[in-house]
C-alpha cells in the first residue's frame, strides 16, 4: 500500500499546525503526480488570483515553500531519484558506484539554468 500525503502550514499565522490538502492511497507508486496535484494546482490558481473573503477580510494567498523528502522531491518535480547516476539538480557531472552513488567532483560544469 502506497500514502502520499500532501500537507500545508500557514506562514504569518498564529495557527502552527498542519493541514491536510489531499491524500494519495493505492495499491501502486503513483505513475503521474499531474493527476494527483491537478485539483491542487487548479484551486491554488484560483486562489492567487482571487484570493478569498472570511470575517469581513480579503486574504491572498502565496506559496512560501515546499516541502519534501529526497524521494517526494524527486517525484514532484519527474527528475531522477537521489540515487541515480545524473541525478544532481545543479551539475553535469555523472555519478560513481561505490557501494553507493557519490559525487566526488566539487568543481563540476553547472547545467544550465531554465526558467519557465
Amino acid at each position: 500500500m502506497q500514502l502520499r500525503p500532501l500537507l500545508g502550514s500557514l506562514k504569518g499565522c498564529s495557527i502552527k499546525s498542519l493541514f491536510t490538502i489531499g491524500i494519495y492511497a493505492g495499491n501502486s507508486k503513483l505513475l503521474d503526480t499531474s493527476v494527483f496535484l491537478e485539483d491542487f494546482v487548479s484551486e491554488l490558481r484560483q486562489l492567487q488570483t482571487l484570493g478569498f473573503d472570511l470575517n469581513g477580510r480579503h486574504f491572498t494567498v502565496k506559496i512560501h515553500s515546499f516541502v519534501c523528502d529526497a524521494p517526494a522531491r524527486a517525484m514532484l518535480k519527474n527528475i531522477k531519484a537521489h540515487s541515480g547516476y545524473h541525478s544532481c539538480e545543479r551539475c553535469t557531472q555523472t555519478g560513481l558506484y561505490c557501494g553507493k552513488v557519490i559525487f566526488p567532483e566539487v568543481d563540476a560544469p553547472l547545467k544550465k539554468q531554465c526558467c519557465i
